[in-house]
């Protein structure tokens, strides 16, 4: 009867022993666990049916989705393959820039515990490249037809800053070649600042030119007319590159 109890207090020794190396059940972290994805898309443009966007839920399983910048960048919803039942995630690309869509799984709908998380970081871009002009802090799209009368005026030793934003596959950039058809009426600096330097007696017009260096097919102009209020020919030096 001892060798009995003894024999049995040893498996139940081993038992625990071994119960005692299998690990804990799996807690998810988000900070260490949680799934990256980059996604590029154009403009317009959505998400394919792939393995990359299927979501996948099991049992009582439930997804939440979150987008940041309030949707201004892109859209998300989600899409069942009828054929296979499947259910995807779509991202929909709507402006140029950067958002990030979260999908988060929960072990029931009480969402008090995740189980998976995946960052689609998604970089929406313009396929053709496109340049924005801007007079004096406003685009020149924008800008009604008095407000462009109102700016194309300009009196020799007035000068401003104009400003161009091209927007194009790798995203928005400033980077562009300014000139000017008479640098004698108007010099324009790397930094896009245009001082108007001598006209005739009256005005005379000079044409600012903002040219993409990423597609140099792509540029945008700004007409300006340089007034002498004196109605003198006042001539000034080109400046020297601001500091």
């Amino acid at each position: 009867m001892k060798r009995t109890c003894g024999k049995w207090i040893a498996l139940l020794l081993v038992f625990v022993m071994t119960v005692g190396m299998i690990p804990a059940a799996f807690a998810f972290d988000p900070n260490t666990d949680a799934k990256s994805k980059d996604v590029n898309l154009e403009v317009g443009f959505s998400t394919d049916k792939t393995s990359d966007y299927e979501i996948v839920l099991t049992g009582k399983q439930v997804a939440t989705y979150s987008v940041t910048q309030s949707g201004t960048i892109v859209s998300q919803t989600t899409t069942k393959d009828k054929d296979t039942g499947k259910t995807y995630l779509v991202i929909t690309g709507r402006n140029v820039g950067k958002a990030t869509v979260t999908v988060s799984i929960f072990e029931d709908s009480t969402k008090k515990n995740e189980v998976a998380r995946t960052y689609y970081n998604v970089n929406v871009f313009k396929k053709n490249v496109e340049i924005k002009l801007f007079v004096g802090g406003t685009a020149v799209e924008d800008m009604t037809d008095e407000q462009k009368e109102a700016a194309k005026k300009k009196y020799v030793n007035d000068s401003i800053q104009m400003k161009a934003e091209v927007t194009g596959p790798t995203g928005k950039t400033t980077d562009v070649t300014w000139k000017s058809s008479d640098t004698s009426a108007a010099f324009v600096y790397e930094s896009g600042k245009v001082e108007f330097l001598k006209t005739t007696p009256g005005s005379k017009t000079v044409t600012i030119t903002a040219t993409s260096k990423q597609d140099t097919k792509v540029s945008a102009s700004f007409e300006f007319d340089v007034w002498d209020k004196d109605t003198i020919t006042k001539v000034k030096d080109r400046p020297a590159e601001p500091t």
